[in-house]
């Protein structure tokens, strides 16, 4: 991590909401961290939710969140804190180390956490292991089709579909095979609409009762688009977009770029 890049951490960690009241362990968490990985090589175990936990190394950006604050994303995980209930299906399409997959499982749901990447789904599989919680591993990109894709496995949490490796492909529809599902978080580059279009038949049926959105401007990158495609087909199945407030609360909100978007049948 560049000096800049460390610099800044610290404001971001001692206002960060999770840490209210205990600031500097917070501090001495991260810096231990830093310390542990980068002298010694090693890993260090964050707690994510009430019981579980992960392993952290200093070049995963998603693991060093955990080691940061917990819950890393406030209104997000708050949201899913809401949503979740003991025995629902939570599918995680692109669960990198497994953040928000363990944190699911936590609050008692089955997680079906999916991920390309041949190394980063061994990791993930290494926090699976660590937690006696039911989580489902499958090692696969989620896209519009069923067979085979390329994966570019050059950043951490930047892995995105793209010229790379040959990986297996597969379908949100695939994966839930008519079961009902609480929950789905996709986080995927900027291709999420990709994700949405192979789960047309489970949008229609009202068989997700929760998506949460990556909406930043990656779509524009990878794809040429803004976030209105996905606006469009989530209004073709008639479900409403949402933002979480920092208590966690669901408001009404237009397609334009920001913070993730959740959605929700309108029904």
């Amino acid at each position: 991590m560049k000096l800049r890049n460390r610099v800044m951490l610290i404001p971001w960690i001692w206002n960060h909401p999770s840490n209210r009241g205990r600031r500097i362990p917070a501090l001495g968490r991260a810096a231990s961290f830093q310390i542990r990985g980068r002298l010694l090589n090693k890993p260090t175990l964050a707690r994510v939710g009430k019981t579980a936990r992960v392993l952290a190394e200093v070049g995963s950006a998603s693991a060093a969140r955990a080691v940061y604050a917990n819950p890393a994303d406030v209104p997000e995980m708050l949201v899913w804190q809401r949503v979740l209930s003991p025995g629902q299906i939570f599918v995680d399409v692109g669960a990198n180390i497994g953040l928000y997959s363990v944190f699911a499982a936590d609050l008692g749901a089955h997680v079906i956490a999916i991920e390309p990447g041949p190394k980063t789904a061994a990791r993930l599989r290494r926090n699976v292991r660590l937690n006696d919680l039911s989580i489902e591993v499958v090692e696969a990109a989620v896209t519009d089709h069923t067979g085979f894709t390329e994966f570019d496995t050059s950043g951490d949490t930047t892995a995105r579909l793209g010229k790379g490796i040959k990986v297996a492909a597969t379908t949100l529809d695939t994966i839930l095979d008519g079961r009902q599902c609480a929950g789905v978080k996709i986080d995927v580059e900027g291709f999420e609409r990709l994700v949405i279009e192979g789960g047309t038949s489970a949008l229609a049926e009202h068989r997700i009762g929760c998506l949460q959105i990556e909406w930043n401007r990656l779509s524009e990158r990878h794809l040429g688009e803004s976030r209105e495609p996905i606006a469009r087909l989530m209004a073709r199945f008639e479900y409403a977009l949402y933002r979480p407030n920092s208590a966690g609360t669901l408001i009404p909100t237009g397609a334009d770029f920001g913070a993730d978007i959740f959605a929700l049948p309108r029904d």
